[in-house]
């Protein structure tokens, strides 16, 4: 027996916030709203299921990356108080770029929150 299964799309472009806030605030709208039938998905794809899968990997590498520079910075130094010391900046350089992002107007995207883990970094 062949099952077929019908499918329809909904295209957005999304101008003036970033998708994951769009489809966070989509979801609960339709979920509050719309009553789908039995046997009805609803499925999120596009630049979210990317922003998503990019979420998930960066879980991952975020930890193991900060936890190297702990090491290298320890390494340099050979002093965990002074290695310390240099890592209490990072938030003050993090407050300071999210100040600028919000002063530009820029959405928070992958790209941005790399950008700013890199910014972290090599502080």
């Amino acid at each position: 027996m062949r099952v077929i299964f019908l499918s329809s799309y909904v295209y957005v472009d999304v101008a003036d916030m970033d998708i994951g806030t769009y489809v966070k605030e989509a979801k609960s709208l339709i979920n509050k709203n719309v009553g789908l039938a039995t046997g009805v998905a609803l499925v999120w794809s596009g630049q979210f299921k990317n922003m998503a899968r990019a979420w998930g990997r960066l879980k991952l590498i975020i930890p193991i990356t900060l936890f190297i520079v702990c090491l290298l910075l320890y390494a340099n130094t050979k002093s965990w108080f002074k290695t310390g010391i240099i890592l209490l900046a990072v938030p003050f350089s993090a407050v300071g770029a999210i100040w600028l992002l919000y002063l530009l107007g820029y959405n928070m995207s992958i790209a941005v929150w790399i950008d700013l883990f890199l910014l972290f970094c090599l502080h």
